[in-house]
């Protein structure tokens, strides 16, 4: 994984957030089955749907390191990675994993939590777009000159005559004025 991604979501606070929910997390449920092995009784395990409330929030952890592995072998897989960040670190608003808090405390976490982030995120957002590229494809141009010089004027040109790349074929129309679709 990058070193500038790593940076990136961690001056953003979105990479600690999800670790403090991530600890949270898992020890609500090391909490969870250690009192449920406290209190045992010899009985039936429960299997019924919603016994185990924090079931999806660990499907959703487990999911999130998965990803996080996948992004750290393909780098081109981070973008899975970071939504799914950003959707594990809305757990801060969830009354069930962070009941500890009265809800003002919770509220006002998530609001500080979003002002902070807010200043990174928009020196990202500005950094991005100053970013001036330009496209340069020396063979499309020598096809659609080639084109031009070989076609006279009086001749329409119809683009399904063409085969080739999409960006190739519907690019004629705007290059050459004398091509339909």
């Amino acid at each position: 994984m990058e070193w500038e991604f790593i940076q990136k979501t961690t001056a953003t606070l979105l990479l600690p957030s999800a670790a403090i929910v991530s600890f949270v997390v898992v020890g609500k449920l090391v909490y969870a089955e250690i009192g449920k092995l406290i209190n045992k009784k010899e009985e039936v395990p429960d299997v019924t749907p919603g016994a185990h409330p924090l079931a999806a929030i660990l499907y959703h952890l487990f999911q999130l390191l998965a990803f996080g592995a996948i992004a750290f072998i393909i780098m081109r897989l981070k973008l899975f990675f970071t939504p799914h960040l950003c959707a594990f670190v809305s757990l801060l608003a969830s009354k069930e994993i962070f009941a500890f808090l009265n809800i003002n405390r919770r509220r006002g976490l998530v609001v500080l939590l979003l002002a902070v982030m807010t200043i990174q995120g928009q020196a990202n957002i500005r950094e991005q777009m100053n970013i001036i590229g330009e496209f340069n494809n020396a063979n499309h141009e020598a096809l659609i000159e080639w084109i031009r010089a070989e076609t006279p004027p009086s001749r329409i040109i119809l683009c399904k005559l063409f085969s080739g790349r999409l960006s190739q074929v519907l690019s004629l129309p705007d290059r050459c004025p004398y091509v339909l679709q």
